[in-house]
């Protein structure tokens, strides 16, 4: 038991682990490990998520993957955000990319909304990546990533957004 769980960490830190070396293929774009939050109450660490870690959690979204589970004991407290039509993109410490409902149910304790600020830059973020995802559908599973990166740059860069 204890060593599939090693193997899923290992393979989840991989997969961690080229996403940002993609990131950082970005003109101009520095990539940043996920970020270990210093903050106390659940509402604090809501407010932290920056522009560098809403571009990993989408990016794990554009691969059409539930998140990547990298470290379960960190998870309990979700921050979600309600998209419409019952639906809610919820972010867990420990776990790069949007939960998946299953993923929800098995991990989020608790969820809490995350402020207006952070609602706005998620509307921000998921506007950009829709927009890039339209200018990379064309190209064959496989091959997108690198330029829906690219792509996913111009949009925010466009937004008003520096990575």
């Amino acid at each position: 038991m204890a060593e599939d769980l090693e193997k899923e960490i290992a393979v989840a830190e991989r997969k961690a682990e080229s996403m940002l070396k993609e990131l950082e293929k970005i003109e101009g774009t520095k990539a940043v490990a996920p970020i270990v939050y210093a903050s106390t109450t659940p509402q604090e660490r809501a407010e932290e998520m920056n522009a560098a870690e809403l571009l990993l959690h989408h990016t794990v979204e554009e691969l059409g993957s539930p998140g990547i589970v990298v470290n379960e004991a960190l998870t309990g407290s979700c921050r979600c955000h309600d998209i419409g039509e019952g639906k809610k993109l919820c972010f867990s410490k420990g776990i790069i990319g949007t939960l998946s409902q299953p993923q929800r149910e098995k991990y989020c304790k608790t969820e809490i909304s995350v402020p207006d600020g952070m609602k706005a830059r998620i509307e921000r973020f998921r506007a950009a990546a829709t927009e890039a995802h339209k200018k990379i559908e064309a190209l064959p599973k496989g091959e997108r990533l690198e330029p829906w990166l690219v792509e996913m740059g111009k949009e925010l860069r466009a937004r008003g957004i520096e990575i």
